[in-house]
């Protein structure tokens, strides 16, 4: 499978490798409910990076400015990893549109 940020529709997807790219489904296994800062939102996904053995996925979110952290077990529990939703900054406890 790979796993795609879909920045313009605020969410993370799964394709699978086996299947055509141009006709196979995507599977969305966070966000896709609108930017915001709710517990099924994301805001501009720009990065992510999956932590297989434990099944969590860990995504950048630019306009939020932080960086969430989904079980994928259990869809829609989400956490804050770093930065304050919603107030970017330059302390050590923010971040400013993070990426990658």
């Amino acid at each position: 499978n790979i796993i795609v940020a879909d920045l313009q529709n605020q969410r993370v997807v799964q394709k699978p490798f086996a299947q055509d790219p141009k006709t196979s489904n995507s599977t969305i296994i966070a966000g896709g409910n609108g930017a915001g800062l709710n517990p099924s939102q994301l805001n501009n996904p720009t990065g992510i990076y999956l932590d297989e053995p434990n099944n969590i996925l860990y995504i950048s979110n630019e306009e939020s400015h932080s960086v969430t952290q989904w079980n994928l077990e259990a869809y829609g529990n989400k956490n804050i990893y770093a930065g304050i939703p919603g107030r970017p900054g330059s302390s050590a406890a923010q971040l400013n549109s993070p990426q990658g």
